[in-house]
């Protein structure tokens, strides 16, 4: 127990020690950067986590049954590595005209770092997957899955690149025009719309995580179809995804919905939280999402179905006239937890036992 406190008052004293002494911008770009820095740091620590202290609820999520999982999970992890990015891009590039904050030195203005960071935040997950998939499958078709995840995933930063290019808004002014009629309708105020446009321009890091955020929602789609159920037998459909794969679509989506608004609101000191509180509100009170059932007494059963000894001497006693030589037998069959689907389990193997072995097999 002194242990534990001297820890915590180390951990304390660590913190204060580094608010004190790191200057006032460095923790006001912590601020603004809090989505995509949990994001990231989450990215980081679940393969880790997976392996360590909670080991017990995290570990199945990384181990995956075929090559074709490994490649979605890598092209997944490389995703919100790029999603990750490419809000603190937006932020570091626009804090500075938006909310006031000194420019941080440093800063790179090429985008190689990018993809250098997207990667680097997909390498965890991409090692934890390969090493832990190692109990369902071979070295070979391991290093198949990861071949294939890394060429997905440089595939889709060179097919984005192009996009980029094709997309920009100095070859089609036309969408930057839109856009910015846009942002100024939102904004409603020109000081407002700072840091998303520049001297009647699109900001270029906006722009991105626009086309970005375009390009997710295709392959969002695109992978709905390929895997939505189907009344196909088992053996003809594809390999379902991991889902592993729809966390890594998850954080990709969040840090991008969740590090827009932030960048927005936060101009307005508005909380990000209390915005999607009062959208939770309204949407329970619009949607009327709450079930009601009507409960009934239940019906009053007979004395003898309410004594379970007297219920197992009954079926004792019909077996007895049925096969009086038989040994009386009562099987009571327990079944694991799991709720619904531990019961149709439960009945499927019961009701294949019946017909492989006849009627004997409930006697």
């Amino acid at each position: 127990m002194l242990l534990k406190i001297i820890l915590w008052l180390g951990l304390v004293a660590v913190i204060v020690t580094g608010w004190l002494l790191l200057p006032s911008p460095f923790w006001q770009y912590v601020f603004f950067l809090r989505i995509p820095l949990l994001m990231g740091v989450l990215l980081i620590a679940l393969p880790f986590l997976a392996t360590g202290a909670l080991k017990s609820m995290l570990k199945n999520l990384f181990v995956l049954r075929g090559p074709g999982q490994i490649a979605l999970t890598i092209l997944g992890a490389t995703v919100a590595g790029t999603a990750v990015t490419f809000v603190v891009a937006i932020i570091l590039g626009g804090a500075p005209a938006r909310f006031g904050v000194p420019e941080l030195p440093g800063v790179s203005s090429s985008k190689v770092w990018y993809y250098v960071l997207a990667i680097a935040l997909a390498l965890p997950t991409t090692l934890t997957v390969f090493e832990l998939s190692q109990e369902e499958m071979d070295n070979n078709k391991r290093w198949s899955g990861l071949f294939l995840g890394v060429s997905f995933g440089v595939i889709f930063l060179f097919l984005f690149k192009l996009i980029q290019n094709f997309l920009s808004v100095d070859k089609i002014p036309g969408i930057n025009k839109v856009l910015v009629k846009a942002i100024s309708f939102l904004t409603q105020h020109s000081s407002k719309a700072a840091g998303y446009i520049d001297n009647g321009i699109l900001n270029n890091n906006h722009f991105d995580a626009i086309v970005f955020f375009i390009v997710l929602v295709v392959i969002y789609i695109i992978a709905f179809k390929l895997f939505m159920p189907s009344s196909l037998p088992p053996d003809k459909k594809i390999q379902e995804p991991p889902a592993l794969l729809y966390v890594m679509l998850l954080i990709s989506v969040s840090v991008l919905l969740l590090g827009s608004l932030t960048f927005f609101f936060d101009y307005s000191r508005i909380s990000v939280l209390f915005f999607w509180v009062l959208i939770a509100v309204a949407l329970y009170r619009l949607l009327n999402v709450d079930h009601y059932f009507t409960l009934k007494d239940a019906p009053e059963q007979p004395e003898e179905q309410k004594n379970l000894t007297a219920l197992l001497q009954k079926r004792l006693d019909k077996q007895d006239l049925e096969e009086p030589l038989a040994k009386q037998t009562v099987v009571v069959v327990c079944a694991s937890g799991g709720g619904i689907q531990a019961a149709g389990w439960t009945a499927q193997v019961l009701t294949g036992l019946q017909e492989e072995l006849g009627e004997s097999f409930t006697k």
